[in-house]
C-alpha cells in the first residue's frame, strides 16, 4: 500500500476545495437519502472543514500516527448511536461517495489508485465502527 499516493491524491482533490467535498456530499445524499437527514440543520462549509480534517486523520493513522488514532477514536466516539448515530452501514457508502469525488476531481485517478485509497481508509473506518455502540 502506498499511502504516499493516496496523499497526494487527496491534496489535489483539496485544491478543489469546496467544489471537491460538496461533490463527496451530493455523492453520499444520493446513496441514502437518510443520510441526508443528518445534515440537514448542519454549517456545510464548517462541515467540509472538518471532513477535511477528518479524512486526513484517516490517512495518517492507516501510517500508524498515534494522534491520528485518538481523534479517529474521537471520531468513533462521536459518530456512534449515542451521539450522532451514523450508523455502520453507513460507511461503505460513505467510502463509495468519496471514490467518486476523489474520481471527479483528481485528474490522475485510476483503479490502482482507488484500490490504495479504500486500503488506506480501511483500518480508520474499521475503528470508527467498532466503536458504535
Amino acid at each position: 500500500m502506498d499511502i504516499q499516493d493516496v496523499k497526494l491524491s487527496y491534496q489535489r482533490c483539496c485544491e478543489r476545495g469546496e467544489e471537491f467535498f460538496d461533490s463527496f456530499y451530493a455523492n453520499l445524499v444520493d446513496r441514502e437519502t437518510a443520510i441526508g437527514q443528518l445534515f440537514a440543520d448542519t454549517d456545510m462549509q464548517k462541515q467540509n472543514e472538518l471532513i477535511e480534517v477528518g479524512i486526513g486523520h484517516l490517512i495518517a493513522f492507516a501510517e500508524g500516527d498515534e494522534q491520528a488514532e485518538r481523534s479517529i477514536r474521537e471520531i468513533g466516539r462521536t459518530h456512534s448511536r449515542h451521539y450522532i448515530n451514523v450508523r455502520p452501514e453507513y460507511y461503505p457508502l460513505w467510502v463509495e461517495s468519496l471514490m467518486k469525488a476523489a474520481k471527479e476531481h483528481d485528474p490522475q485517478f485510476n483503479a490502482t489508485l482507488e484500490t490504495q485509497w479504500r486500503n488506506t481508509l480501511a483500518p480508520g473506518i474499521a475503528l470508527i465502527v467498532s466503536l458504535y455502540e
